[in-house]
């Protein structure tokens, strides 16, 4: 009797798992032909951050330093952009206080407009330590790709490579440890959930900024630059 009994559930318990797994399945396919299952991954994603942040992981050797409007205001007098002595006093700063790379999301395309010498003056300061500057690509115009925004990856060049760049001035660019390309794009909502590593480009590839702070500060990377940094890279 316990017998037969206990093969009943059994098999009543296999028809309502079978039930579930198609209705699921089902689910799936139907969010799917919608579209809607990238949108339902994003609301899940959001929501898995916010419920399970991985505090432990997280490091705390790592500073921003935000010229945000306040600081504009601060220093109205001087406009925009502000001179390089600014940030080669900044950088000499920096790493005075044992900044292991230093990294500046602000490009530097122009030549100052304040002094010939404040860029070769920053570049020198730069040179000083491990820093990271932003690139621009192209893949019709613009400047070849510096040796220093290279990376050997390993993998192969296709169509799409970037050609082209649009580095900071040469004193500039010739200061930096790495270049790298700040490109990202955002999901259909508006929000930036990932960021490529790297970027194919002709001769290598360039690498995005976590990716070549990563390289910089990590001895057990395995990406090699193809450029050469001078004897101030640390």
């Amino acid at each position: 009797m316990f017998r037969a009994n206990r093969r009943v559930i059994l098999s009543h318990m296999k028809r309502q798992i079978y039930i579930i797994a198609l209705a699921a399945a089902a689910l799936a396919l139907l969010l799917t032909a919608a579209g809607l299952d990238r949108e339902l991954e994003h609301l899940t994603l959001d929501l898995r951050f916010r419920m399970f942040p991985d505090t432990v992981s997280a490091g705390e050797n790592m500073v921003i330093i935000g010229v945000d409007n306040a600081s504009l205001e601060t220093m109205n007098w001087l406009g925009w952009p502000w001179p390089r002595q600014i940030w080669s006093d900044l950088t000499g700063f920096l790493f005075d206080s044992g900044a292991e790379v230093v990294y500046f999301d602000i490009t530097f395309q122009t030549s100052s407009t304040f002094s010939a010498a404040e860029d070769s003056v920053f570049g020198h300061e730069a040179a000083q330590g491990k820093t990271v500057f932003i690139t621009g690509l192209g893949q019709n115009t613009g400047m070849p790709i510096p040796e220093n925004a290279l990376i050997d990856p390993g993998l192969p060049v296709d169509s799409t490579a970037y050609m082209f760049a649009s580095p900071p001035v040469r004193d500039i660019a010739r200061g930096a440890a790495m270049l790298a390309a700040p490109y990202a794009n955002p999901d259909p909502d508006g929000i930036f959930r990932k960021v490529p590593l790297l970027f194919p480009a002709e001769g290598g590839a360039v690498p995005s900024p976590a990716l070549a702070l990563a390289m910089l500060s990590l001895t057990n990377m395995n990406l090699n630059s193809t450029g050469q940094t001078g004897p101030g890279h640390k």
